[in-house]
């Protein structure tokens, strides 16, 4: 029950609440020796409590977390925790190791057919090659998500990334893969947003078409690929 509020705090974001839930769940499982449990908890509380400047304490806590769930061969528990380590080591631009966390979180999720894990390691990774100025593997790391527009399962979480993607390139400069970004996961055709209008205004006309067909091309073609191999 207090992991279980914890959780309710940390949606509604209320970290402090949230902290102190996972703070007593802890406790409780130790006290009882659940083995997984404390591994979760401690991975939940370390998010809870992680900060930039200070990630020690909250390292530390993964650490025992990672270990724990290693002995235990938790899949899942494994894969959050090196999600996690990556994210720490990228905050802290050692963008090396954050790929290397990332992309053992990235396989394990793919091994378990969590398509919503997959998803959030590929934008991870993604957000780290852009960081990095790597437009090649920023296009590598999205191909998989263009897969997934077609599926109208995945389609809004697809969309929602690549938008993403396309303010975080307009803020760096790149207007253009803004445009192709927007292309792709529009179809050529974004609704009329703030970003729409921004990477718009930041291009001549003809540059934004022509920019936003390359983003339809771009998906036309991972869709023919995967067809060829159905």
């Amino acid at each position: 029950m207090l992991f279980f509020l914890g959780e309710v705090a940390k949606r509604e974001g209320d970290l402090e609440r949230a902290r102190d839930y996972f703070a007593q769940s802890l406790a409780h499982f130790r006290e009882i020796e659940d083995r997984e449990g404390i591994a979760t908890a401690l991975y939940q509380l370390s998010r809870a409590i992680y900060k930039r400047e200070d990630s020690a304490p909250a390292r530390k806590m993964l650490d025992e977390s990672l270990a724990i769930f290693t002995e235990l061969a938790h899949h899942s528990g494994i894969a959050w925790a090196r999600g996690f380590l990556g994210q720490m080591a990228a905050d802290a631009g050692d963008f090396q190791v954050a790929r290397d966390q990332i992309e053992h979180s990235l396989e394990m999720w793919r091994a378990l057919g969590s398509r919503s894990e997959v998803h959030a390691a590929l934008r991870a990774l993604g957000v780290i090659a852009l960081q990095t100025g790597d437009w090649s593997e920023v296009r590598e790391r999205l191909r998989e998500l263009l897969d997934d527009l077609s599926a109208p399962e995945h389609r809004a979480t697809a969309r929602e990334i690549l938008d993403e993607f396309a303010q975080l390139a307009l803020e760096q400069g790149e207007a253009e893969h803004a445009a192709c970004l927007l292309g792709a996961a529009w179809n050529g055709a974004p609704t009329d947003s703030a970003l729409a209008r921004q990477v718009r205004g930041a291009l001549d006309e003809g540059h934004w078409r022509e920019f936003l067909q390359r983003g339809v091309h771009a998906t036309s073609a991972v869709r023919a690929r995967k067809d060829a191999k159905l």
